[in-house]
């Protein structure tokens, strides 16, 4: 389907929508108690630290609920976050590295494996996940996603200059819970799943494990120009031997206000294909592998007291993310094996204080990452390269909300101030130290003048702390990174204003944002073929809409049914550097859309659900040095998807089975997300699930 339908259709269903969404992408609340149900009632969310009505938060979010994570076997969180009019870019289906792209902002670059080079925040229960690695995020025992569309810098620092996304893990309830999921599919897929929860007077647990493995797959035949003389269609090297992923929350209540929790999160990646391009494969491609591991430990203690309206809480947590790619010679005679390690631990602290309408929240949050890197080069035998980094980083913040005339006025604001050290030692460089400061502010309003609808605007400010290897620079085989110790931090702001209608059967919404963006951190190659690390002259502006919405048709009929068209989509109206010239990478227009139907009487649920990648532009690396890479355009086609869910058994006693079917890329469309690395062909998927 070209752009043109894409934006007839996607425009039909949505005129004007809600800024802040909850499933839209197919979770309609049924006339019944049902695992299909989308919660459009007032839910809590965390974007302002603190639990809060969804209603009452003045930033563009998005909310995806356990309900529709459970619905279908999503690879990870990336393969949600598409269907929500977000652009996921990945070298292949399989890829161990996927980033999120929010409001034409990317996440992190080659040479980071700690998520501070990023421009997108990824968080787990409020704090850093360790990683802008969307793979390296588990998907089991998550209680709901929450993704900030816009600066989140005031509430968590730096890298949060696009978006945040925050993972929320479950806690255990009064009744217990399992589910249990297992099935395969193309390209010889298996996966299986467990997850469970409980409570037991003062103690609750929830936890779940996940595994995944699959062979390489094949691609669409229908190959772009560029690749016509490409004579095969199968990828190479894009399986996984194995994926697994655990999550744990276990929490300890000894009175009503005061709770006292251990989380455990982590993901392992044991010998994913890291393939070249398809139409230049890697001599060994069979040995050209990435091994990965992320995981962290997090305690918590959360109190109050209700007759001075005080809560309160305090964690810390540590954690370790493993890179290690075993890369070698390709077809230009070019190969390296990398390992880089990162430890990282921090803690936060935080006072909140609530009075009828006043909402006040201050507090602490201490980062440190300790970062290595090791690098040996196959071109030179005598090439090896490695670097340490410290990065430390202290914040203070502050955060208001006033509420006037029952919620129907909400003003928001707040301000942060943070600190900053780093050194950096290594082949070839001098232990270093960086201190610098950076302040930031945001405000906004809401408002309701009638039933069902709300006007939001918001500003805030942003900003990106320069790494340790950006100040003081390192080496990569036998390339020189050369630091600059007077970088500036990239910095940011974003004026978004928008209106969203929810009645009835109804909920459209629109958002406008605007984002000005400075001293942009980059490695500029020199004529002798190394790079410097410079701030980038001039303003980047990102400008766009953001579109959401869906009409409830069994509901609006008196049906007992859903039948449920939605959509999701972000449209970029310019993303230009500060010489004026278009970013690469970027999409033009995201959109996720389709059609949501349950019927809870016989226990049927199927989705009809398309994902347009619009174009963007993207350099074709293929190309043999001296690195006159040209420019290609990918992008610009629509995938379909079935995915199916039919009840086999119930009972009140013993719990309900289910049979799972999925069918994806339907129409068997060619697509990129990045350049010369396609996604598969039409495949399927096959599964049971029980729950209790």
């Amino acid at each position: 389907m070209n752009k043109f339908w894409a934006m007839v259709l996607g425009g039909t269903f949505s005129a004007f929508g809600a800024e802040v969404t909850v499933d839209t992408s197919g979770e309609v609340a049924t006339r019944e108690a049902t695992t299909y149900s989308r919660v459009l009632d007032p839910i809590v969310v965390t974007a302002g630290r603190i639990e809060e009505d969804r209603r009452n938060v003045t930033q563009a979010m998005t909310v995806v609920g356990q309900e529709e994570i459970a619905k279908h076997q999503y690879h990870d969180v990336a393969d949600i976050l598409r269907n929500y009019g977000l652009q996921v870019d990945a070298s292949s289906q399989n890829s161990a590295m996927s980033q999120i792209v929010i409001r034409g902002m990317r996440g992190g670059q080659a040479d980071d494996n700690t998520g501070l080079a990023s421009p997108i925040l990824l968080l787990i229960d409020g704090r850093r996940a360790g990683t802008d690695n969307l793979a390296m995020i588990p998907l089991v025992n998550v209680e709901r996603i929450e993704v900030v569309r816009g600066p989140g810098a005031v509430q968590y620092g730096t890298t949060a200059m696009g978006g945040v996304v925050n993972i929320i893990t479950k806690r255990g309830g009064e009744k217990p819970s399992l589910s249990l999921e297992s099935g395969g599919g193309s390209f010889g897929t298996f996966k299986s799943q467990i997850e469970g929860s409980a409570a037991a007077k003062k103690v609750d647990i929830s936890a779940g494990a996940a595994y995944l493995t699959t062979q390489s797959y094949n691609v669409s035949s229908d190959r772009p120009a560029r690749l016509a003389n490409l004579n095969r269609n199968h990828y190479a090297n894009t399986g996984i031997d194995n994926k697994t992923a655990y999550s744990m929350n276990v929490g300890y209540t000894p009175s009503a206000q005061h709770r006292l929790g251990f989380t455990m999160d982590r993901v392992t990646v044991d010998h994913a294909g890291n393939p070249n391009q398809i139409n230049n494969p890697d001599k060994s491609a069979a040995t050209n592998y990435l091994d990965l591991d992320n995981y962290s430990f997090d305690f918590a203690y959360t109190g109050g007291a209700d007759a001075l309206g005080l809560t309160w809480e305090g964690r810390y947590f540590f954690g370790e993310n493993k890179y290690y790619v075993e890369n070698f010679w390709d077809a230009y005679g070019f190969g390296a094996d990398t390992r880089d390690i990162t430890r990282y631990q921090g803690a936060q602290g935080q006072v909140n204080f609530s009075q009828e309408f006043l909402t006040v929240t201050g507090g602490i949050d201490w980062n440190n990452y300790d970062s290595s890197h090791t690098d040996n080069a196959k071109y030179s035998a005598s090439t090896f390269a490695h670097h340490n980094s410290d990065q430390h980083n202290l914040g203070l913040f502050a955060l208001a909300k006033l509420a006037f005339f029952d919620d129907r006025l909400i003003l928001s604001g707040g301000g942060r101030g943070d600190f900053y050290w780093a050194e950096t030692h290594g082949t070839g460089i001098k232990g270093q130290r960086k201190n610098l400061s950076h302040l930031a502010p945001a405000a906004g309003i809401a408002v309701r003048p009638f039933a069902g609808v709300t006007l939001r605007s918001n500003y805030s400010q942003a900003f990106r702390l320069p790494q340790a290897i950006e100040s003081f620079g390192y080496r990569l085989g036998g390339l020189n990174y050369k630091g600059d110790p007077n970088l500036k931090p990239e910095s940011g702001e974003t004026w978004d204003v928008g209106a969203d209608f929810n009645y009835r059967s109804f909920d459209f919404g629109v958002t406008w944002f605007n984002t000005f963006y400075e001293n942009k951190i980059d490695a500029i190659q020199t004529p002798t073929f190394d790079y410097q690390y410079v701030n980038r002259k001039g303003t980047t502006n990102y400008q766009g809409l953001e579109f959401t919405g869906g009409f409830d048709i069994g509901d609006a009929l008196g049906l007992p049914l859903v039948i449920h068209p939605y959509v999701n989509a972000t449209a970029m109206l310019n993303y230009r550097d500060g010489d004026g010239l278009r970013l690469s990478r970027v999409s033009d227009l995201a959109i996720g859309y389709g059609v949501n139907f349950a019927y809870e009487k016989i226990g049927t649920s199927f989705d009809i659900r398309a994902t347009y990648y619009g174009k963007r532009e993207d350099t074709d690396v293929s190309v043999a040095p001296p690195y006159d890479n040209p420019t290609v355009t990918v992008g610009g086609v629509t995938t379909l998807d079935l995915f199916v869910q039919q009840r086999l058994y119930k009972s009140e006693k013993y719990g309900q089975l289910s049979i799972k079917g999925e069918l994806r890329n339907i129409t068997d469309a060619w697509v990129e997300t990045v350049a010369n690395y396609p996604m598969p062909g039409r495949s399927f998927y096959l599964g049971l699930r029980y729950d209790f």
